[in-house]
């Protein structure tokens, strides 16, 4: 049997935590984790293993350029596609998320399709 393809959602928002759980749930069937804050979402990197992160910027207690640095430092999840959703907009943060890490950048509100193409390609699988 094949295990279901698991992501693993980092931000503060519970409303888009549950939007994103939601759309790939439905459309792909992906198991989606939820963390709201970086801490927590670092645990669950680490206990739940997901195949990708998709991670806010903003967030209490460390931020998510912190976390991207430590999932990247993290031996055991330094492989895993991180895609950066956030309300800053700037090509600056941009620039700097990438070079800290992460795969992609999106800015919120996400264009749903590009975003979803855009985990496909990282995941390798079929647009």
């Amino acid at each position: 049997m094949t295990s279901r393809t698991r992501l693993l959602v980092v931000d503060d928002d519970p409303d888009l935590r549950q939007l994103l759980k939601t759309y790939f749930e439905a459309k792909d069937g992906y198991e989606v984790l939820e963390a709201e804050d970086a801490k927590v979402g670092l645990a669950s990197a680490a206990s739940g293993r997901p195949q990708l992160i998709v991670a806010d910027l903003a967030m209490p207690r460390m931020s998510g350029l912190d976390f991207i640095a430590a999932v990247r430092q993290h031996p055991d999840l330094k492989h895993i596609p991180i895609v950066v959703c956030t309300a800053r907009q700037s090509t600056v943060e941009a620039l700097h998320c990438l070079r800290v890490g992460a795969n992609a950048f999106f800015p919120k509100p996400m264009d749903m399709d590009a975003f979803r193409a855009k985990i496909k390609e990282l995941l390798g699988h079929p647009a």
